[in-house]
């Protein structure tokens, strides 16, 4: 089973990071990439990143975000933050009124919130 989850968390990453590749040409791109793996990550209001990976942990989004994966963890957004594209399987994503989700927002054996 754990095989199972890897092969599913690395097919998921693989597919968000043409995603990011090919993200909203309004957001722009940095060539930022974080990747955290048993850990948590926060983006600054002031910060843009391309593609953001968490693997069991948690991220808070206050600024802007390309693509966007989370497995095994949870992701909450604060007011005035942008994502494109956002993958989850096995989380939580929180998504604060304010928040502006321009793409899709993919979930697999996860939830998904937004505030009114």
């Amino acid at each position: 089973m754990k095989k199972l989850v890897v092969l599913l968390a690395l097919a998921l990453s693989l597919g968000m990071t043409g995603v990011a590749l090919a993200a909203d040409a309004d957001l722009g791109t940095t060539g930022r990439v974080v990747f955290v793996a048993g850990g948590d990550v926060q983006i600054a209001p002031d910060e843009q990143a391309d593609a953001v990976f968490v693997i069991s942990g948690d991220v808070e989004i206050a600024g802007t975000v390309n693509g966007l994966v989370v497995i095994d963890g949870t992701a909450r957004t604060l007011a005035g933050s942008t994502i494109d594209t956002i993958g989850v399987m096995n989380g939580t994503v929180e998504l604060s009124s304010g928040t502006t989700v321009l793409g899709d927002v993919l979930q697999l054996n996860s939830s998904v919130t937004r505030a009114q």
